[in-house]
């Protein structure tokens, strides 16, 4: 993300704003000598509260929050050089989108830069089970290729892709949770982690879209992509690109 936001702040006195409260990237983008300001926009407090308890006090004290919907940016902050969002899109409905990107225009600097993270839908899962989806986790763990933290995400990220339903842009746990239930114990370690991880989310819903969505309904709002670019350091990486947009 910082490597694609560079263009943005070359010069001293600039402002990153965050969709959220991710603590990777305010953490990260903190380290940048040229930020002079990070500014946190959510629309739930106790998210940030929580999320900052993972964030070194001396940045958290150099923030600023504001509590305001993403839908009305332009109302919590002036203008800002680099807009961030960590899979911050995904949390907006579809026919909202239009109307965030026009916001997020309004307040980039001319040279700014928004830089989003998101996950895309793996749509060759469409219609398998939680029985099925678990067992390459479940391999992954027992074979010590990835942390039991890891596992379970993967799996979270599996399902999600696996409720893909052509008729609606949502994608939720919903339909597996009663699987979930019924044969997390019988899973082993990598299902009950992703009960204790997830539990609370089961019923929320992300937005559905492919990378040729966001970019036509970016530039629809004035935004053109710039950039697009994977991570490899972790499994699902080949289905959440990093874009920045100018």
């Amino acid at each position: 993300m910082i490597e694609l936001a560079k263009p943005a702040l070359q010069t001293e006195g600039r402002t990153v704003t965050v969709l959220g409260s991710t603590p990777q990237v305010r953490r990260a983008f903190s380290t940048l000598a040229n930020v002079d300001q990070i500014i946190c926009v959510d629309f739930l407090p106790e998210m940030y509260d929580a999320a900052s308890r993972y964030v070194d006090n001396a940045i958290v004290k150099r923030e600023k929050f504001l509590c305001e919907s993403w839908l009305h940016l332009s109302r919590a902050i002036e203008t800002t050089d680099v807009v961030v969002g960590d899979k911050s899109i995904d949390n907006i409905a579809y026919e909202d989108w239009p109307r965030v990107f026009a916001e997020i225009r309004s307040v980039l600097s001319s040279s700014g830069r928004l830089i989003l993270h998101v996950g895309l839908p793996d749509l060759t899962l469409g219609g398998r089970s939680f029985e099925e989806l678990i067992q390459r986790w479940t391999d992954h763990y027992e074979q010590d290729r990835l942390p039991l933290d890891s596992a379970a995400a993967g799996l979270w990220e599996d399902l999600l892709s696996a409720s893909a339903d052509p008729t609606n842009r949502r994608l939720t746990l919903a339909p597996f949770v009663k699987s979930i239930h019924e044969h997390a114990h019988a899973h082993g370690k990598v299902a009950l982690r992703l009960v204790e991880l997830f539990e609370s989310s089961f019923d929320d819903w992300w937005t559905r879209f492919d990378l040729d969505e966001l970019v036509a309904v970016a530039a629809n709002g004035g935004l053109r992509t710039e950039n697009v670019r994977y991570c490899d350091d972790y499994l699902g990486a080949y289905m959440q690109p990093i874009i920045s947009f100018a």
